[in-house]
């Protein structure tokens, strides 16, 4: 899709319609175009990878971005409509309930232990009902050490067996209508700067 139908689409959408029509749908720039070629494999069995370590069905994996339409969707001016890149990551939406609170319960328990810190990095997202674990070291405890050990295997994975370099960043969402929110939130403000720019 060429950059401009994709922003005359976003315009006349309605923005949850078009996360569940358009944005979480089988489609992914990404692994159709020329750029994917590489790759070993196709969207599907990327998601499959990611699910199988995790433990959660593909069809709860996202992937969303600017490896999404070949251009970022984020509405933050250092990033508006930003074409992909080889400084992109891969922005993957994991929905998991068990996962969502098994890694707030860790944060939680965390906090309590004296990792104050964590309330304050994480009190938004939680709010939004998803939860980032970021690769720093001072998730490096003994209550996050799991978890971020098995992201961190996920990724690896996902490197090993696509062939793809890039890194992942991902959100791990209550459910799919967290998910949606959170998205549909941000195509919102993409149709307000969009209509400014006309």
């Amino acid at each position: 899709m060429e950059l401009c139908e994709l922003k005359d689409l976003i315009k006349e959408s309605d923005p949850k319609d078009f996360c569940t029509d358009f944005l979480f749908d089988d489609s992914m720039w990404l692994f159709e175009s020329e750029i994917g070629a590489p790759f070993n494999g196709n969207y599907q069995s990327f998601r499959e990878i990611i699910s199988s370590e995790l433990g959660i069905h593909s069809e709860n994996v996202s992937l969303v971005g600017s490896s999404k339409y070949g251009y970022s969707l984020s509405p933050k001016p250092e990033k508006y409509f930003r074409p992909f890149n080889e400084d992109s990551d891969l922005d993957v939406v994991i929905v998991d309930d068990e996962l969502f609170v098994t890694t707030w319960e860790a944060f939680r328990e965390a906090y309590y232990n004296g990792y104050t810190w964590i309330k304050g990095r994480h009190q938004s997202d939680v709010f939004r009902r998803f939860v980032v674990l970021l690769a720093e070291e001072r998730y490096n405890t003994s209550y996050l050490r799991n978890i971020a050990r098995m992201l961190d295997q996920m990724a690896v994975q996902v490197g090993l067996r696509t062939g793809i370099s890039r890194s992942l960043k991902y959100r791990i969402y209550a459910d799919w209508d967290a998910a949606l929110s959170y998205h549909a939130f941000g195509i919102e403000t993409l149709q307000r700067k969009l209509e400014n720019d006309t």
